[in-house]
């Protein structure tokens, strides 16, 4: 190549960049997506609980059918103090204990318990340690 068809690759490659980045962001990306629910939530827990399906010879879709309901039933019995409030920015935290955890050739009760503890916080409360009445951990915001 020649280094005027260096030049003229490059500027096209720099306009192709530049036209893509701004039709990403002019549709909605960084960040602009659909924001998380709870739904979604309970739908991401399910699936990563149930990629033990196949060692325990259950069927994947009613693994996830059973956990998004369990997950569901939770999330109304932490809300229902009023206290607590669903937390997208959580969910990531959660989810990932639990795909560690589920991942695991052996789940441990140190597994269980780091799980728990960041899927509680999903559904936390904006009180305060040693300042506001929290029934519950969960009550009050993580520090």
């Amino acid at each position: 190549m020649t280094g005027r068809n260096l030049a003229r690759a490059a500027t096209i490659a720099v306009a192709i960049v530049g036209t893509g980045a701004g039709l990403f962001l002019g549709c909605g990306g960084g960040g602009g997506g659909k924001p998380l629910t709870e739904a979604d939530f309970c739908s991401q827990k399910a699936e990563a609980e149930c990629v033990v399906t196949s060692k325990c010879l259950t069927d994947m879709t009613a693994c996830k059918n059973q956990r998004v309901a369990m997950c569901t039933a939770f999330a109304a019995a932490a809300k229902a103090s009023t206290k607590r409030v669903f937390v997208p920015g959580n969910v990531g935290d959660c989810i990932s204990k639990t795909k560690n955890a589920y991942g695991k050739p052996t789940i441990t009760p140190g597994d269980m318990a780091m799980m728990d503890e960041a899927c509680n916080y999903v559904l936390q409360g904006k009180g305060e340690v040693n300042v506001d009445s929290c029934d519950v951990k969960y009550d009050c915001a993580r520090r």
